[in-house]
């Protein structure tokens, strides 16, 4: 059961982070004819979605546990008793978010640093 709430939780994670990444797609396309500052544009708003990952995996333990997306993906069946369920679903969402964080955060690491080398090597 527990294997089974930590993938709805990477699901219910990474599909959030799959709306953050269409907007910035779409605001990196704006940029399109240069290079350099599309390439920024994208590792900041990388950078913000990692911040806001971050502390969404701050608050995850005190959030009340039937307010989450994972709470209503679970099965009434397979839901933890209530005496668990905020200890368990707090501890699964904190360390889902600070994975996708961490990930996001590589990425605008990546895209920033492309974009200054782009800056600096062939200036536009």
């Amino acid at each position: 059961m527990l294997q089974h709430v930590e993938y709805l939780a990477r699901v219910s994670v990474a599909r959030g982070c799959a709306f953050g990444l269409l907007a910035v797609g779409t605001f990196m396309i704006g940029f399109a004819d240069r290079l350099a500052h599309a390439l920024q544009a994208a590792g900041a708003g990388m950078a913000i979605m990692a911040g806001v990952l971050a502390i969404k995996a701050v608050r995850a333990p005190r959030r009340p546990y039937k307010r989450t997306e994972l709470w209503l993906m679970i099965r009434p069946e397979h839901r933890p008793a209530a005496a668990t369920a905020q200890l368990l679903i707090g501890r699964i969402l904190r360390e889902t978010y600070l994975h996708f964080a961490t990930r996001t955060a590589t990425v605008a690491v990546f895209l920033l640093t492309g974009g200054l080398l782009k800056q600096l090597l062939a200036p536009t």
